[in-house]
């Protein structure tokens, strides 16, 4: 068995709160010798790769090694190495890597105490066991750690063929001089990376722009779209109860809803009215949602005759809480002419759809104007 090092299973891959797992501080215990505390050393081993974590402290008794506050190099559930890549599978390493600085100094003529050999022993006992088990820090293992590694001292001998893969290669390090002809496709470009400089005159076509992408502050002051059809999303056209309550939430108003706000008019029209027994009623041409209009099964008690008329609306209100505004011309002759109203004009709502309307003079001309609630 080793005699400078333990190596651990990390356990639970996600946030696991128990002894060795990535979400808690302890870790071990380890079941070797030691001389100083500051030699013992804690390391992460995920897919060949060594992290070094820093120790907080180290109890002699059980010896369980406790590592620094947020020191955990994977942080994240499921637990990730720098990169992005996915763990699922993890060991840690708690080694040994002694002082090679000499611990005890023997002075001419001093009493050399037990102690004193004994840590001299040790410490080149320990070393020598470092060296022979690969253990991290020591110069002559097969297996180096980064920071054993000096800087500049992998050089492209050192590299075996294929050896730099995607992850090992430092943003911008490859610069256009590592690059061969032909060598950037369309595939190998990062996004945002083309920039208004790289892009030759008329290069952006209509399918290269990306939908949403044309914001308000990217159209110029001003725009000629006559001969161009607008289509609004329908999140940002008012609806039927924006226009009945008035909303003021910077939705568009369009033709189809404009007739839901309260002060338009939900229909309108004129009618002429024949005034006799048997006689007929007349909607003028310019009405608006207005069906039908004909004599009312109602007729004047004064005379009998049936001057009051039946208006039928082509949409329907959404209650009979609506109201109908009427003024009345009474024909002055048999021309155009109209005179003065002598009467009042009654208006009776039968339903969402229907309301008679009239008076009870003779041939009268009777304009009405509805409001309220279309259904």
């Amino acid at each position: 068995m080793p005699n400078s090092y333990n190596t651990i299973t990390l356990q639970g891959l996600g946030y696991s709160t128990g002894l060795n797992g990535w979400d808690q501080k302890v870790f071990g215990p380890f079941d070797f010798d030691y001389i100083s505390k500051d030699d013992i050393k804690l390391i992460f081993k995920e897919s060949g790769e060594y992290q070094s974590i820093a120790i907080d402290s180290v109890d002699p008794v059980t010896k369980l090694v406790t590592i620094v506050d947020d020191n955990l190099p994977f942080t994240m559930s499921p637990a990730v190495v720098p990169g992005g890549t996915e763990i699922t599978s993890g060991t840690a390493r708690i080694y040994r890597s002694t002082s090679l600085s000499p611990i005890v100094d023997f002075q001419s003529g001093s009493r050399i105490s037990e102690s004193d050999l004994d840590t001299a022993y040790r410490q080149a006992l320990f070393a020598s066991q470092e060296a022979v088990e690969d253990a991290s820090a020591s110069g002559t293992r097969t297996l180096q750690a980064t920071d054993d590694i000096v800087d500049g001292a992998v050089t492209a001998l050192k590299l075996a063929s294929n050896a730099v893969e995607n992850a090992k290669i430092l943003n911008g390090a490859v610069t256009a001089g590592k690059l061969a002809a032909d060598a950037v496709e369309t595939a190998k470009i990062k996004d945002l990376s083309v920039n208004s400089d790289k892009l030759a005159a008329d290069a952006v076509e209509t399918d290269k722009i990306d939908d949403g992408a044309v914001t308000a502050p990217k159209l110029a002051s001003t725009l000629d779209l006559s001969s161009k059809t607008l289509t609004f999303p329908a999140s940002s056209l008012a609806e039927k109860a924006d226009m009945q309550g008035e909303a003021s939430n910077g939705k568009t108003c369009v033709a189809s809803t404009l007739k839901h706000h309260p002060g338009v008019a939900k229909a309108y029209g004129r009618i002429v009215l024949a005034g006799t027994t048997g006689g007929t009623t007349a909607l003028v041409t310019g009405d608006y949602n207005v069906t039908s209009v004909a004599p009312s099964a109602y007729s004047d008690p004064v005379d009998g005759d049936p001057d009051f008329t039946r208006v039928t609306l082509s949409n329907a209100m959404a209650d009979k809480n609506y109201v109908v505004t009427a003024t009345e011309e009474q024909l002055a002759s048999a021309t155009d002419e109209y005179g003065t109203a002598a009467y009042g004009v009654t208006v009776n709502i039968i339903s969402t759809t229907q309301f008679d309307i009239g008076t009870n003079v003779d041939g009268a001309s009777i304009a009405f104007v509805v409001h309220g609630k279309l259904a």
